[in-house]
Order: structure tokens, then C-alpha cells, then sequence
């Protein structure tokens, strides 16, 4: 283990990675600044109460980013990562408390970005149906241990060119999805807790293509598109209960 509470902490490499092992990084504020990646091979686990900066340089998944944090992760904390490599990195964030809240926007068009949590939701930080902060990202994985975009707060805003893959673990409503995309939407594998009933709802501002299977045989699915067509991709929607609602229509092509 390295640092604490109190302090602000700052690694860095030259050259190489900096990689997770047996301990954790404590700290307020965390700057980690990689010539190769972190969390390669092995997330780095950290706890902090202020700002986290990632910044790394490695070409393709020798960039890639893998942190594991401790407490509640809000994206204000987030102000930035930073990938300067060619072709596309994957950055993976865990929050092991949750929630993962949507304060500030957060990811790039180039990067994948996986946000993950293993206790609470991934939640939109503004209340009502303004967006606290967009997730921008090529692929974009939420996997959340309750819901996402549940509560006051509603839907999570999405800005994506790739594939989404959506999860849910909560039981009944707490494990319901509720996500927006701005554009065209690619819709991946979307799960839910199988046991009980979760209500899936996606909306794109441009056509939704379905390329994977969507929800649960119990679950209520709701895809609307307010520009554009739904489409299909290979997908198949799963539940009893599905309403899908085209700007323009349904299947075409």
C-alpha cells in the first residue's frame, strides 16, 4: 500500500506501466501518468476522496486503462483521462461502493469505456431529464450491481459510434435500465436479473440498430427512437412485453 488520506498523491513512468499488485493507492487527489498503461494485467486499486487523473501513452490496449475504486465514484472526480496512443484504448472504472453518479461528462469518441459497479447503481447526477453528464465513448459498457439510470434523477445520457452493452443486477424495479443516446444507437447484449421483472428503456436521437438480445422473459422493454428507424442486427428482443416506437419505421431494410 502506498499513500493516505490526507495527502495528494502523484505517480508517474517514463517508460513502462504502472500496474495493480497486492496493495492500494490511498490518497485525496490522485495524478497517475503512465508511458504505457495502467492497470495492465492487473487493475490498480485505489481509495481517494478527491480528483483522480489518468493519463497514458501506449499505442492500442498497451494504453489501456483498469482502476478499481473503493469508495463512491462521481465523475466530477474524473475531470479527465487522458489516452495519447494510436488506435483505441479500453478504460475500465469500478467503483466497489457505488454509486457511480453522471456529474460531469466523461469519456472521448475514440476510447472504449466500461464503467462497472459491484454495489449500487450508475445513476444520472441532475434531477429530472437533464443529463448531469453524457457518457461519450466508441463501445460503451455500463454493468451496474443495481440499476441504471433508476431514481429521481432518470435516464443516463449516452453519446456512442459503437456497440452498447447494457446490465443490471437489482432485483425488480431497483435493477431497471433506463438509458438515452443522443445519435444512432448500436444496441448490444442487454441483461437483467433474471429473477424478477426490470423495465428496459432505451431511447436514440437516430436509428436504432438491435444486434444483440434485449432483457429477460419477465421484463418490460420499451425502444424508442426520436429520429431514424428501429432495425434489425442479428438481435432479438426477448420479453412478453415490448413497445417500440419509430420516428420512422420498424425493420426497414
Amino acid at each position: 500500500a502506498i499513500g493516505n488520506a490526507a495527502d495528494d498523491l502523484t505517480l508517474i513512468t517514463t517508460a513502462g506501466d504502472i500496474v495493480g499488485g497486492a496493495g492500494a493507492i490511498t490518497a485525496a487527489n490522485l495524478t497517475l501518468n503512465a508511458a504505457g498503461g495502467i492497470g495492465i494485467g492487473a487493475a490498480v486499486n485505489t481509495t481517494t476522496t478527491g480528483n483522480i487523473t489518468l493519463t497514458t501513452a501506449g499505442n492500442a490496449a498497451a494504453g489501456n486503462i483498469t482502476l478499481v475504486e473503493s469508495t463512491a465514484l462521481n465523475t466530477t472526480r474524473v475531470p479527465a483521462f487522458t489516452t495519447s496512443g494510436t488506435g483505441t484504448q479500453v478504460v475500465s472504472l469500478t467503483s466497489t461502493a457505488g454509486p457511480i453518479t453522471l456529474g460531469a461528462a466523461i469519456g472521448n469518441a475514440a476510447d472504449d469505456l466500461t464503467l462497472i459497479t459491484t454495489a449500487g447503481d450508475i445513476v444520472d447526477g441532475v434531477a429530472g431529464a437533464a443529463f448531469g453528464g453524457t457518457v461519450t465513448a466508441a463501445n460503451l459498457t455500463l454493468n451496474a450491481a443495481g440499476g441504471i439510470g433508476v431514481g429521481a434523477n432518470q435516464a443516463i445520457g449516452i453519446n456512442t459510434s459503437g456497440t452498447v452493452t447494457l446490465t443490471s443486477g437489482g432485483a425488480v424495479a431497483g435493477g431497471d435500465i433506463l438509458v438515452s443516446d443522443s445519435g444512432t444507437l448500436s444496441l448490444g447484449t442487454v441483461t437483467t436479473a433474471g429473477a424478477s421483472a426490470q423495465t428496459v428503456t432505451v431511447t436514440s436521437g437516430g436509428t436504432m440498430t438491435i444486434g444483440g438480445t434485449v432483457g429477460n422473459a419477465g421484463d418490460a422493454v420499451s425502444l424508442t427512437t426520436t429520429a431514424g428507424d428501429i432495425v434489425g442486427g442479428g438481435g432479438s428482443i426477448v420479453p412478453a412485453s415490448a413497445t417500440l416506437n419509430a420516428a420512422g419505421g420498424i425493420g426497414i431494410g
